[in-house]
């Protein structure tokens, strides 16, 4: 039975080094433990294979501060150049990845004209 890569990070921290790790220093410190304020607009990504991973941002802290796990991946997977042997997983998250800036991206844009149209109506009222 294999142990899990946390698991396993942990027994190896204590053996070579002395110390246990602190899985939610990270989050604490880093402004992300409770949700980020003011934080908009980030995907993390962990894959589930990652020794990182267990340092990261491993639930969505908000609807546009989210979370997604690869399963099967390895650190930093989903930030390689797709390959034929892609599994789904790095190929699904990829996908959201995708998804979720092309929304930010209208999002804001819809931000940005209805700006432009108070803008308009503002300076047509004082001319």
């Amino acid at each position: 039975d294999r142990p899990s890569p946390e698991d396993w990070i942990a027994e190896r921290c204590r053996r070579k080094f002395g110390v246990e790790p602190r899985p939610s220093w990270m989050p604490s410190t880093s402004g992300f433990g409770s949700g980020p304020s003011g934080a908009s607009n980030i995907v993390f990504t962990n894959g589930d294979l990652d020794p990182w991973s267990s340092g990261g941002v491993r639930s969505n802290l908000s609807s546009s501060v989210l979370s997604l796990t690869v399963q099967g991946g390895a650190h930093h997977l989903d930030l390689m150049w797709s390959n034929s042997d892609d599994g789904l997983s790095v190929r699904q998250v990829r996908e959201e990845q995708l998804r979720q800036v092309r929304r930010w991206v209208a999002e804001a844009a819809a931000e940005r004209e209805r700006e432009l149209g108070e803008a308009t109506a503002f300076a047509a009222d004082v001319l």
